[in-house]
């Protein structure tokens, strides 16, 4: 089956066609041609990338990795407009101070058409920023409700702390549970969906035991002998984070109900043998019967010889819907918020994506699941 160019767009006024692949052939052709025409090649588009590569957030080398390929894959098919895609990744060290020291860098040195940015912590810190430069942030991986409350500037590509807590909510009602202990990190993410879960959990006649742990944590058994006699545990955090509540609730003898956040879907998880039995929010890019995910599984591991998760996914339809709202229109900062601000639909790896006009966050949908021997299986 012959690659696309970029899928196709809808932008919300009238259902606009923005873009439709062409034959890769022809797209080499034209660009050589253009090439040897002008003498020069065009300026690139450039995209700031703050990523925490290391230490607490260094699971979100997969984001990098998804980002890479999507933009290798662009360009390679003419770029933006015969404008190839440069990303300028940075890492944050999951660090608000170091990302907001990188973002006043690249201003300096040379200003991307706009950044991406991952966790709650690190985009809250940049989004002021991005309103003072008036420059658009994507928060990636960035489920705290307040960062889409920043302002124009500021927009979300990923599920958001209500949907985390609807589907807990969810999987609790099925069980039955009226008891629940929370583990949580202390940080924005962390945070807000303990509050808005525990919030919820209490309305229903339920109670509560929630505890936090802080960023670079080591040793939960604090917090695992706050929770230990509840019938149920939910941990939400990074996947590290995730990793060790669920390894050490096992150690201790925990024999309740574990659920977890979205990140427990990551394979660095899933494929512990103390993850089996575990309940998870998941999105539908692990169901194999979505080809796209399906191709984008096989093209990932191939390419960089690990399993894919969400947040990679995440990442390259995110490179993928830029050059796609860009092909064919003025390339600026102030352009791209009014592309955004617009609207659009868009199918990508992980499904059909809707930015309504005027809103200022991309949905990732959530949906109950268990881990099953490694294996992610939805729930009826």
């Amino acid at each position: 089956m012959m690659p696309v160019k970029n899928r196709i767009f809808l932008n919300s006024f009238g259902s606009t066609l923005l873009k439709i692949a062409a034959p890769i052939a022809l797209i080499l052709v034209a660009v050589i041609l253009f090439r040897s025409m002008s003498g020069s090649e065009k300026e690139p588009v450039r995209i700031g990338v703050i990523l925490p590569l290391s230490g607490a957030g260094s699971f979100l080398v997969d984001l990098r990795d998804a980002m890479v390929l999507a933009a290798e894959e662009v360009n390679a098919l003419g770029g933006v407009d015969n404008r190839e895609i440069e990303l300028i990744i940075e890492d944050s060290k999951l660090s608000p101070v170091e990302a907001e020291k990188i973002f006043l860098r690249l201003e300096q040195k040379q200003p991307p058409l706009l950044y991406v940015s991952a966790l709650s912590s690190v985009g809250m810190a940049l989004a002021p920023l991005a309103a003072q430069h008036q420059v658009v942030l994507m928060g990636l991986v960035t489920s705290a409700p307040a960062f889409a409350e920043q302002g124009k500037w500021v927009f979300r590509n990923y599920t958001n702390s209500q949907e985390e807590t609807r589907v807990a909510q969810r999987i609790l009602d099925t069980l039955k549970v009226r008891e629940l202990g929370i583990v949580h990190l202390e940080d924005p993410y962390g945070n807000s969906v303990a509050k808005l879960l525990g919030q919820c959990f209490v309305a229903k006649g339920g109670k509560v035991a929630a505890v936090a742990f802080t960023n670079d944590v080591k040793d939960l058994t604090p917090q695992i002998e706050t929770v230990r006699a509840m019938p149920a545990v939910y941990v939400v955090g990074l996947v590290g984070h995730i990793r060790l509540a669920i390894r050490q609730l096992r150690q201790a003898g925990y024999a309740g109900h574990l659920i977890a956040a979205s990140g427990a879907a990551n394979p660095k998880v899933t494929e512990m043998a103390e993850a089996d039995g575990v309940y998870v929010a998941i999105p539908l890019v692990y169901n194999e019967d979505f080809l796209f995910a399906r191709q984008f599984k096989d093209k990932y591991k191939a390419r960089f010889g690990k399993p894919f998760s969400h947040q990679a996914t995440n990442g390259y339809d995110c490179v993928k819907m830029i050059a796609g709202l860009l092909e064919g229109n003025e390339v600026s900062r102030q352009n791209i918020r009014l592309l955004l601000a617009r609207g659009f639909l868009y199918s990508g790896v992980q499904g059909d994506y809707e930015l309504k006009a005027g809103r200022q966050e991309i949905i990732m949908p959530l949906y109950p699941a268990r881990i099953d021997h490694g294996q992610l299986r939805l729930s009826q």
